[in-house]
């Protein structure tokens, strides 16, 4: 077995470890508490064994797969405790399981072991050398955990009411499988990229309408969640998670990538100036004013 694969099995005894943990502690508090408040106490539990594992091998990207193989089981719990079942939960959840699989999967093609960890987390490393375990477990492990959870609160109100408005699952639905695929020929595109033209910024397929098509399929899905809980009801804290979601990607994925992408690939600048930012609206204007 290789050094890769070594580090991925430790990661994935890890989060075995880390689910059992959260069932012993869901199942603790569940007919003390809610439902929404035994899992989040439950799914914090789990953060908190991750972070050690993180701590153990010196590497915040321990995390990172936890981020896509949570949401399943938290869904899958939700739909469980939920008074009454719909047919219409499966397609939403499967559709979650389908998103979850292609983010798992693009994480281990990238992952190259405990050798390399994400820049972003080095980046805490250098600024904060002497409280860095402390900001790894607040903002590396903690906070994504939690906006994660707000991201998937619209399922937790889908499942616990009636649907009145099918045709907002369906959408829904469809928005989020839509986001997968997107996500995946993103992904893909740039890895073929990265082994031929590393030097240079990824400008091709769906590159060339998007500067970061990947995080354009990601916030796709989140917004579909957030579609889907419109089936049951209208209120404006169902907006809540992906108004979140969407407000960690505009003011810290995507400045901190192309921060990156601006010191390391000399023709980004121009990039910038020719593509949309995430959603393709240049590409738009110039399909239907051509």
């Amino acid at each position: 077995m290789n050094s890769k694969n070594k580090d991925a099995l430790k990661i994935f005894i890890g989060y075995v470890f880390a689910f059992l943990v959260g069932l012993f502690v869901y199942l603790e508090l569940r007919l003390e508490y809610e439902t929404v408040y035994a899992v989040l106490i439950a799914n914090v539990a789990m953060t908190m064994i991750v972070f050690i594992g993180s701590v153990i091998y010196n590497n915040s990207s321990f995390y990172d797969p936890y981020w896509s193989v949570v949401p399943p089981v938290l869904i899958f719990v939700f739909m469980v405790e939920s008074a009454q079942f719909s047919i219409w939960f499966v397609p939403v959840f499967i559709g979650v399981c389908m998103w979850s699989h292609r983010l798992t999967l693009n994480w281990y093609k990238n992952f190259v072991g405990f050798k390399k960890e994400d820049f972003r987390y080095q980046d805490f490393r250098e600024k904060f050398p002497k409280m860095y375990w402390l900001v790894s477990l607040l903002a590396v492990h903690m906070f994504p955990t939690l906006i994660v959870y707000l991201g998937l609160m619209p399922i937790y109100i889908f499942v616990n009411d009636t649907v009145s408005r099918p045709f907002f699952v369906i959408v829904g639905t469809v928005i989020i499988l839509s986001g997968t695929v997107i996500s995946y020929f993103a992904d893909e595109q740039m890895r073929d990229h990265q082994k031929n033209q590393y030097e240079y910024a990824m400008k091709e397929g769906l590159w060339s309408i998007s500067r970061h098509p990947n995080y354009l399929g990601e916030l796709m899905m989140w917004f579909g969640v957030m579609v889907v809980s419109f089936s049951v009801s209208y209120d404006y804290y169902q907006t809540f998670g992906f108004l979140a979601m969407l407000s960690l990607f505009e003011f810290y994925s995507i400045p901190r990538m192309e921060k990156r992408l601006l010191e390391r690939k000399e023709d980004y600048e121009e990039i910038k100036l020719n593509i949309s930012r995430v959603f393709p609206l240049s590409y738009i204007r110039k399909s239907l004013f051509k």
